[in-house]
């Protein structure tokens, strides 16, 4: 009962002396790059920054679904929606998508990386080419 009091207590502590000074109109016109954009959360972000009035490179590996997102990014208001498909397993994607998007956008604001790759599951024991390709994947594209 005491954990429970002090629990709620501390919640609505929290609750009171939080300050929230997130402005969304500071992302007008914000230059964003956005990996992993086809589906998911990346989606649905990319929905966010359209809505907010922001320029967006969106990235994935999936062409045809980047497509429909960038479309529904259109309709949502994004001023301006590039797409570029890459592969971030691949050692030359993470600097040629950076690059499409400075090209594209004249600078970035906001890099969102999204993208994950995952192992099967159940697996244990991974080949050297499986655990070199998501180390790719899920380390070095983001550094």
């Amino acid at each position: 009962m005491k954990v429970l009091l002090l629990t709620g207590l501390g919640a609505l502590f929290f609750a009171y002396y939080w300050d929230d000074n997130f402005d969304p109109a500071s992302l007008q016109g914000a230059r964003v790059l956005l990996t992993g954009a086809n589906a998911g959360v990346g989606e649905e972000l990319a929905y966010h920054y359209a809505r907010l009035g922001s320029h967006l490179v969106l990235t994935a590996h999936t062409e045809a679904l980047l497509q429909k997102v960038v479309g529904n990014c259109r309709k949502l208001g994004a001023p301006k929606v590039f797409y570029i498909a890459a592969d971030m397993a691949s050692p030359e994607a993470p600097e040629s998508v950076v690059q499409f998007a400075l090209d594209k956008l004249g600078g970035l604001d906001y890099l969102v990386l999204n993208h994950i790759g995952g192992a099967p599951a159940g697996t244990r024991a991974r080949s050297p080419q499986a655990t070199r390709w998501l180390m790719q994947v899920n380390f070095v594209s983001y550094v």
